[in-house]
Formats: C-alpha cells, structure tokens, sequence
C-alpha cells in the first residue's frame, strides 16, 4: 500500500507543477510568472548535474578491449518492411568484419518493395521459398512473413533460433568493427546480463536540412548515450535502442516474447525484463557497451523528425503507464526509487517547456517587459551552461568511445546557442503529438524515409 501511494503522488507531482506553473502569470507578477520556464530550466539543468558527476570517471576510462567471447553463440536478426535500399549495405557490412556473428537472420515483414528479388539477386537467397533458407553465404537466412509489424516478426525469430543472444539491428544500422566482438565478450563475462545497447550516431542526407539535422542529433545522441551510462551506474538502465540491441534469448523468451500492442516494443521489453528479475529473483542487468558503435539513418527533415519523435514519446508515455506500480517501489531498487521517477517527470517535460513559450507570448503581449528581461537573463544563462555542459560532453564521450570529438566543439558551441529556439521547440512539439498518439491509442510502425 505504501508503495502504491509514493508511486501515485510521484506520478501526480509533474501534473500538478504544470497546473500551478500555469496559473503563475495570473497570480503573480515579475519574474514567478515565468514559473513555466524556470520549472523547465531548472529541470534540465539538474539533468546535466547528474550526468555531470556520475560520468566523471569516464574521464579515466580506457576503450575496453575485448577477448572473442568464446562460447557464445551469437545471432544477428534484421526485421525488414520495404528496405532494399539500405539492407545490402548493413548484411554486407555484417559478412564483411572480421568478428561475423554465427547466424544473420533478415525476417522480411511482407515487403513490397522487391526485398526477396533483392536478397536472391545479392546473396543467393531462394526468394520462391516459404521458410527460413541458406544462401550462398552460410551463415545468412531469412523468412518471409505475413504483414504482422516488428514485434511480432522478433518473436518468430526467436523460435526459429537457437543461438544463446541475439543482437537485433536496424536495416539501416551499421555496426563497427569489434562491435559483435564486444556483445558476445559481455554475455560471456556477465551470466546475468540480458540486454546490452551500444553508442549510435545519426546519419542524415547530405542535404542543407540533413547536415542541420544532423549536427542537432548527434550531440543529442551523445547525451542520452552519457545518460544511459548514469543509468548503468545505477543499475537501472532501460534505454536499450531497437537499433542495436543484445539480448539473452532465453530470459525473453521466459517473459514471453516482444508484445505487438507497444509502440516501442523494445522499451517495453526491459521494462518487463526488469520486474521480472525483481519479482523472480533473477537478479538481471543491462548494459551500454562502449565497444559497440554504430551509425544509423536518422530524419533529415522536419516532417520526418515529427512522425519519429512523436512514436518514439507515445511508446515512452504508454511504457510508464503500463508500469507505472514500478514507480517509488522498493523492490525494484534504484530503478523504482530514482530512475523511474525521473522518467515520470519526463512525462510532462514538453509540456513545460511548450507551455513557457505560450506564456512568454502572453507576456509580451500585456507589455509585462519587466518578466520579459528577467525571462532572457534566464535564458543567456541557461544557454551559458549548456555550451558549458556540451564541451564537457565531448570531451566524455571521446574517452569513453576512443572516438575524436572534440574537433566538434566549434560547430557544437554554435548549436547550442541556436538549438533552443530550433531544434528543441521542434522535437518538444514532436513529444506533444507524442502525447496525442498515446491518448488516442494510434499506433503503427512507420517505414523511415530514406536518405
């Protein structure tokens, strides 16, 4: 019962701060009517905090090196809908390092776009066949199935292999070279490890827009990776990306699979993989796995950027909701206590953030340019440390991936000093029709367009 009522008042806090910020221009005057915006300044700004101080031992660190993780058998499993254009490259960069994985399983979701033609023409692949085939390549399969969207596509892949993990890519991912090495070397080391992620970089169109877009994401990749290791410190991660993801079979098979009622099956999936440790007593972990970088397309446009994001929030805000009794409970440790509730406030963030640009507006409008000026100090300063946060940032990630970054800085320092008044009103409006979807119940998976 006490968990129940500190998983519902964390739940109901964020609400009830964006109601009482939203009333703040008619009750007060000065600098509080902006209470909107400091809500949403000064969240993020704890958000950096956080990453700050528990990433500095990053500073130190070395790229691990991995042994060959000997004994793990290790499948790779593409789901493809209308992917011909870029699902060459990602098999042919798969056959071609030197740590091949022992099995690539592409299952294709009832392509129309000339997929299977595709696959025998390049690899041998017998398109008039119902089933899982050889090709010319031995260790590269595919199956065919019926329209049944991706979750339900992993699903059949997980009966028909028999390898211990699975690493589930994107067709538009790549991954680097060492990156099967460092997957099989964790599961190896760790017998409760069950999902591991990696470090992901946008790829966009050599476009004006696409470079734009491109420059936003990246660094926005970047910090959500430094996030991912904060939750791994807390042992509570559970943004293990869909684009390149390892899994123990046997402990997804034991929760039942992927569940095709999510947005985002894969976000689901740790979730339940999560209390089902806790209530069973598996005593299971995940993993960000420096070793394992890839690239992967990303929307080069404003429109395709909305449909992703507003997917990407309605699959988060649907995952709280159906594991919201996680949320302030003991049993899950670190993950109830303070990673979950986090995440409720990330709930409601576009919300703040949107609805201190609405009042901002209306203040203008009365000619309150008293609020107005205290309301840009607050905002130079904001963008002061976010050129500060970003520059530590590089410097992280670039020991910690033994990737150079901070040759970026200068583009890095220019952006964030644009981003708030592009990029990030752009992805808040996303999260909003995010918002919608999941009140509305839409869900679909949505063909990336293509670069």
């Amino acid at each position: 019962m006490r968990a129940e009522l500190a998983g519902h008042l964390i739940r109901v806090a964020p609400v009830a701060l964006w109601l009482l910020v939203l009333m703040a221009p008619v009750f007060r005057s000065g600098g509080l009517a902006w209470s909107a915006g400091i809500l949403y300044v000064s969240y993020d700004v704890l958000l950096m905090l956080l990453t700050v101080v528990f990433t500095v031992p990053l500073l130190r660190s070395k790229p691990a090196a991995c042994d060959r993780g000997a004994g793990v058998k290790l499948a790779v499993v593409i789901v493809a809908r209308n992917e011909a254009s870029v699902l060459p490259t990602t098999i042919a960069a798969l056959l071609n390092r030197a740590d091949t994985p022992d099995r690539i399983l592409i299952v294709d979701d009832a392509s129309t776009d000339g997929t299977p033609q595709m696959l025998a023409d390049r690899f041998g692949l017998n398109r008039r066949s119902p089933g899982l085939v050889s090709t010319d390549h031995p260790i590269v399969h595919a199956v065919r199935l019926p329209r049944g969207g991706k979750a339900r596509a992993l699903n059949e892949a997980l009966t028909l292999l028999k390898e211990e993990v699975i690493l589930i890519i994107d067709a538009d991912t790549v991954p680097s070279d060492g990156a099967i090495t460092a997957v099989r070397s964790a599961f190896a080391a760790e017998p409760h490890l069950v999902a591991t992620t990696g470090l992901l970089m946008p790829v966009c169109a050599p476009t004006t827009a696409g470079r734009a877009m491109q420059a936003f994401q990246t660094y926005e990749y970047m910090r959500t990776a430094l996030f991912s290791y904060v939750a791994m410190r807390w042992n509570s991660l559970l943004l293990i990306s869909g684009a390149i993801a390892g899994l123990r079979r046997a402990a997804v098979l034991e929760i039942g699979g992927f569940d095709p009622q999510c947005l985002t099956e894969d976000y689901d999936l740790i979730h339940r993989l999560w209390r089902h440790s806790a209530l069973h007593g598996r005593n299971w972990t995940t993993r960000v796995l420096s070793g394992v970088q890839v690239s992967t397309e990303a929307p080069s446009t404003a429109g395709a950027f909305l449909h992703q994001r507003s997917r990407w929030f309605g699959g988060f805000l649907q995952t709280q909701h159906r594991h919201r009794e996680m949320v302030g409970n003991r049993l899950y440790g670190p993950l109830g206590l303070w990673m979950l509730p986090i995440k409720a406030f990330d709930t409601m963030q576009p919300l703040y953030a949107l609805s201190a640009m609405v009042v901002l507006c209306v203040l203008a409008i009365r000619g309150q340019w008293g609020t107005l000026r205290s309301a840009g100090v607050l905002i130079v300063l904001k963008i002061c440390v976010d050129v500060t946060f970003r520059t530590w940032t590089l410097l992280v990630y670039e020991r910690w991936s033994g990737t150079p970054r901070l040759a970026d800085l200068p583009l890095a320092l220019v952006s964030a000093i644009v981003e708030p008044f592009s990029f990030t009103p752009l992805r808040h409006v996303g999260e909003v029709w995010g918002w919608l979807r999941f009140l509305t119940g839409r869900h679909s998976w949505r063909q990336q367009q293509r670069i």
